[in-house]
């Protein structure tokens, strides 16, 4: 299993980064490959007449996903939303279409727990045609971490989860559209609301 990463901040001491490296820690003692989306090159603002020939940055971008049987998403909340160069990643990808059809999960590490940009990200993601198969919110998490461990047995438990559907879907055992259906279900979002 190849499993493509990106979190989505940029801060130095970003508990998104804790909460993915858990998951991460998780899927590859299960034997898979990660491969992280480099956050350090600035992918351009969206112009849509270069959706065919993208700058190298956006063409990196989408190389990783690509690659990838499964994505994870770790993703700050910003003033009630999402980062906005994380919308403007996701939206580079339409054309290429490389999300279509991965198993993703996404997880926000947030004050309030993160859980507008869990939804906008899920609603982009499935509309996109990915399967958003687990989702986990994390409020108040710089109480959580400790040395860069989540520290909070609760927090963890639901880290273990989310990597555990993932692995389980890109094992082809568990349907991706079960899984989707039970992860968007309480985000009010329709999981065949998604590209065919």
């Amino acid at each position: 299993m190849h499993v493509a990463t990106l979190c989505g901040s940029l801060h130095s001491g970003s508990t998104n980064a804790v909460v993915l490296a858990t998951i991460t820690d998780r899927l590859g003692a299960g034997g898979a490959a990660i491969e992280a989306v480099d956050v350090s090159v600035d992918v351009p603002a969206l112009r849509p007449e270069q959706m065919e020939e993208p700058p190298a940055a956006v063409r990196a971008v989408r190389a990783v996903f690509e690659r990838a049987d499964g994505v994870v998403f770790a993703v700050p909340e910003y003033a009630g939303g999402l980062p906005g160069w994380v919308k403007n990643i996701t939206d580079w990808m339409v054309s290429s279409a490389s999300l279509y059809e991965r198993p993703a999960a996404v997880v926000s590490a947030a004050t309030a727990g993160g859980a507008h940009a869990i939804a906008q990200l899920a609603r982009t993601l499935t509309w996109q045609g990915a399967y958003v198969v687990a989702t986990h919110s994390i409020a108040a998490p710089l109480t959580m971490v400790r040395d860069g461990t989540i520290t909070d047995p609760d927090a963890a438990a639901g880290l273990d989860r989310v990597a555990d559907v993932l692995a389980a879907v890109m094992r082809g055992d568990v349907d991706p559209a079960d899984a989707a259906a039970e992860a968007l279900a309480p985000l009010g979002i329709d999981p065949h609301d998604r590209l065919s």
